[in-house]
Order: C-alpha cells, then structure tokens, then sequence
C-alpha cells in the first residue's frame, strides 16, 4: 500500500511557496512594463482553497519535474485581459484590424510569459506535452498540496502544487538560509531570571492530640539533627548544594557546602 502523506501546512510554509511567485510576477511586471498592483496573489492550503475553482474547470498547462507536479488552470478571458493592460483602450481612436491583431498576439505572448515564469519559479524545466489532472488526493484534507492564486482584474489564475513541490520550496537552501535564526547564548538569556530556592529546616510528626495541647513556648522537635547539613533544593526539587545556618547582619543566611550524596552516612575504608 502506498503511503499518503498527512500534513497540516504551517503558515510560515504558505509563504516560503508565495516568494518564488512574487519574485516571477515581479520579474514579469517589469518585463512588461504592467503596474505591480494589477496583479495579486495569494497562497492557500489546497482543500481550503478548492472551493474557489469555478464549476467546470479546465486544466489548461501542468509542469513536472521528478515527484513534483504543478496544475494550472485560467480564465479563457486573462490573455484579453493582459492585453488590456498593455494597450490601455482610447476611446478617441478606433485602431485597425492590423494593429487589433498586434495587440491580441501582444497580451497572448505576455500571458504565456507569464505562465512560463511561474512554472520556471515553482518547479522549473519545461512544461508537460500535455495538461495533466491533478489527483482527487490533492485536494484532500492535511494532503500537503497548496494552491496560488494570481488575480489579474476580476480573473483569476489557480496553480496547484503538490505535497513533493510544496516541500521542496519549504526546504530549498536559500529560503532556508534566509529563515534560519542566530544561536542564542542561553547562559546569557536566562542569567536575570529569579529562581527560588527551597531550604526545608526538617519536619516532625505530631498527633492529633498533642497538636490540640500546644501552647506558646513549647517545643517541637525536629528530625533533622542540629550539626547535620541542610539541603537545597532546585525549582524541580532536586537536590543542589548543602548548606549550614548562619547570620548575616539582621538576617539569616546559608553557607553553602558540597552536596554530600551519602546523607551524612560515611562508610568505613
């Protein structure tokens, strides 16, 4: 049985898949001479971004590249729409059908640029003699494929990619290099922290009765004798040090020792 994989896509993954896209649609912008802002993207976890495809979907390009697969599928309206964008329409002057033609060859070869940056940038090669559909898995819940969108107007570019592209975008060297945080110094970052230790003088067993009778100025006895050290303990409550009672000033204080791991029981050589 194959192994299918489950993985719920961080959002930090979401945009190391968006930069290469942006840097292509930049890149093209300029080519091209299109505002930036004409177009946008976004990046979306597959099965969130399903329910944006359009009824009858088409997949019109896809692009494969050992494991990795990258679907797309566009608005037969976009390369009208590009070209709009190149040759902004003057109502003043109605062009030839020559310079019609230039113009519709123009917003095609910009779109198919387009489209060939974003594979380049996402999967790289060439595209796939023939678009391929993408499998029903893709689309399932935690299946690691996400999906770009590129609008462009009120039209709309969907790209799909697979879990094996996703992951390797996530874990390309530069992007990971780019997102790869200093060493801390711990010792440093923790030094100011309080930490409260725990110096218990001993304890006694009472009953009942004759914890009902004590008065002011009677004394308890302890199970901890007077010459014997006392421990200190850490935050877990593990032992870190012995101590010996003392004064320092108004105040009591503790000379630290050694811990003495034998509990005072010293065996015979």
């Amino acid at each position: 049985m194959q192994a299918v994989p489950y993985v719920l896509i961080r959002a930090e993954v979401l945009d190391q898949v968006l930069l290469p896209a942006e840097q292509a649609v930049q890149a093209w912008c300029e080519d091209w001479g299109v505002a930036r802002e004409d177009v946008t993207l976004a990046c979306l976890r597959a099965w969130d971004g399903a329910a944006q495809l359009p009824a009858a979907t088409v997949w019109r390009r896809s692009w494969r590249k050992d494991t990795r697969a990258l679907a797309l599928t566009w608005s037969g309206e976009l390369p009208a729409l590009v070209q709009r964008l190149l040759y902004a329409p003057d109502r003043q002057y109605a062009p030839s059908g020559g310079s019609a033609v230039t113009a519709a060859a123009a917003g095609e070869a910009a779109w198919q640029q387009l489209l060939q940056g974003l594979g380049m940038a996402l999967i790289g090669g060439e595209p796939a003699p023939a678009a391929a559909q993408p499998p029903a898995s893709d689309w399932r819940y935690a299946s690691g494929a996400v999906m770009l969108v590129i609008h462009i107007g009120r039209q709309a570019c969907h790209a799909l990619l697979n879990h094996d592209a996703v992951q390797a975008l996530a874990h390309s060297d530069a992007q990971a290099a780019a997102a790869r945080l200093p060493a801390l110094d711990f010792a440093r970052l923790l030094a100011p922290l309080p930490v409260r230790l725990p110096v218990p003088l001993g304890a006694a067993d009472v009953d009942l009765g004759s914890l009902m009778r004590l008065q002011i100025g009677d004394v308890i006895r302890l199970d901890t004798a007077a010459d014997r050290a006392l421990r200190v303990a850490g935050p877990s409550g593990a032992a870190l040090f012995d101590g010996y009672l003392g004064r320092a000033g108004e105040a009591l204080a503790l000379e630290l020792a050694p811990l003495d791991t034998t509990n005072g029981v010293q065996h015979e050589q």
